[in-house]
């Protein structure tokens, strides 16, 4: 890497280590997948995005910035976590996220759609978005009156059928509109132990909390591009592949057993206390996951991640 290239990579690994620093295995698959992107995302005018979330990953693409004192851990409610709950689905009356925001970002999202609400309020409140909708992804949107150019989704492989899907997308943008999208291939599989639910013990499945049934679709780029080709107008203008075997490895297991009670115990504290613990694990530690980052792209050379980069545009 450059040295620009690599001050602009240790910022973001940075920015990212301190918002999920109790799961820092989840740094450097964001850090990647948010500079693949990012570079897309600001080429685009008027974008929907389908499946936000809590819109904390998009709100930092952007360029958008959290006091380092935030962080994904405020809003969570651990009970039921090893019953499948997803523990970040909650808004606290007593946490006004605005409150953390450093400064937002110059793009603006002109829709954003989620099916939780909770985690639309939590996105709405970054204030770089016009609009959320409540929807099921997997039902056709209709979008045509906000001119939407750009498509963006990080979600279609939990969806019953992504073709269809794509094809509504594509007849709702307008011009020659894009719509950028993230998928695993067949290496996921591979580099993911506790997906092999057929193949592993009790102690696998209990590490994957169910996650592989979220899993609807595992696509290679070739078989993608023959499925596009054949039932859409979409055309592929650009594609990497990302996530290599340690930076999966690493993450399929990390710190996810344990997150609940280091969440608790670090909200326990006082915010000062909470804070000062937070610098020195995350200063300490980012040489590690700096490290990781370059093993991530030395191991995805030539084509070799598991995850899938995609930008569509009408034909």
């Amino acid at each position: 890497m450059r040295v620009r290239e690599e001050e602009k990579v240790e910022n973001r690994l940075k920015e990212f280590l301190y918002m999920e620093w109790l799961r820092m295995e989840k740094v450097v698959w964001n850090t990647r997948a948010s500079i693949l992107i990012g570079e897309e995302l600001l080429l685009g005018n008027r974008i929907l995005e389908v499946g936000v979330g809590n819109g904390y990953f998009t709100f930092m693409t952007l360029g958008g910035r959290f006091k380092p004192e935030y962080d994904w851990y405020y809003n969570v409610n651990t009970e039921g976590f090893w019953k499948g709950k997803d523990i970040y689905d909650v808004v606290k009356d007593d946490v006004k996220i605005s409150y953390y925001v450093n400064s937002t970002p110059d793009k603006k999202i002109v829709l954003a759609i989620d099916i939780k609400e909770t985690l639309l309020k939590q996105a709405y409140q970054l204030g770089f978005i016009e609009e959320v909708k409540k929807a099921d992804a997997n039902n056709p949107l209709d979008f045509q009156d906000k001119k939407i150019d750009l498509v963006y989704s990080n979600i279609l492989y939990w969806l019953k059928d992504p073709i269809g899907v794509l094809n509504n997308w594509e007849q709702n943008l307008v011009g020659k509109g894009k719509i950028v999208i993230v998928f695993p291939n067949k290496k996921f599989l591979e580099f993911c132990r506790s997906y092999k639910l057929s193949k592993i013990s009790e102690f696998w499945k209990l590490i994957n909390r169910n996650r592989a049934e979220t899993l609807m679709w595992v696509k290679d780029l070739d078989e993608f591009e023959k499925e596009i080709e054949k039932n859409t107008n979409l055309k592929i203008k650009k594609y990497e592949t990302y996530l290599g075997k340690t930076t999966l490895t690493f993450w399929d297991v990390g710190l996810r057993p344990i997150s609940p009670y280091l969440i608790e115990m670090a909200n326990s504290l006082s915010p000062k206390k909470r804070f000062e613990v937070k610098v020195k694990w995350c200063e300490e530690l980012f040489p590690l996951v700096m490290e990781l980052f370059k093993i991530e792209l030395e191991e995805t050379k030539g084509g070799y991640g598991a995850f899938n980069f995609v930008v569509l545009q009408k034909d």
